[in-house]
C-alpha cells in the first residue's frame, strides 16, 4: 500500500536522518508552533459551532449534559477499578490516587473536541 509505504519511510527517515537534516531543538520548536496553531483552530471552530446552537437550548439540556458527564466519569472510574489488577501486572504500580487522576483526566484536549465536532 502506498500509505503504509509512506508511513514506514517516514518512520525510518525520522529515526535515521534526524541529526543530518536539522537541529533537534529547532524541529521541536517548529512542531510545537504547528501544534499550537492547530489546537487554536480546532477550538475556534468548536466555539463558532457551539455559539450558533447554544441559543436554542434550555436549562434542562444543560442539566442532561451535566448528568451525562457525571455518568461517564463514574463509568470510567468503575472501568479503571476493574482493570486495576491488570494495570498493576503489566506496568508500574497504580495507586488509588493515580486511578482518581486517570478518571478525571480521561480524554481531554483537541482530540476530544475534534471527535465531538465530527459527531
Amino acid at each position: 500500500s502506498g500509505v503504509l509505504s509512506s508511513v514506514a519511510a517516514g518512520v525510518v527517515l525520522a529515526h535515521l536522518m534526524w541529526p543530518f537534516v536539522v537541529e533537534r531543538r529547532a524541529m521541536l520548536e517548529f512542531w510545537h508552533v504547528i501544534e499550537t496553531i492547530g489546537t487554536t483552530l480546532v477550538f475556534f471552530i468548536a466555539g463558532l459551532l457551539s455559539g450558533q446552537v447554544i441559543r436554542k437550548h434550555t436549562i434542562y439540556d444543560y442539566l442532561w449534559v451535566l448528568a451525562a458527564y457525571a455518568a461517564l466519569m463514574l463509568i470510567r472510574f468503575l472501568m479503571l477499578l476493574c482493570l486495576l489488577p491488570l494495570l498493576n501486572r503489566v506496568g508500574a504500580r497504580v495507586s488509588f490516587r493515580d486511578l482518581v487522576i486517570m478518571t478525571w483526566a480521561g480524554l481531554r484536549g483537541m482530540v476530544a473536541v475534534a471527535l465531538a465536532i465530527y459527531v
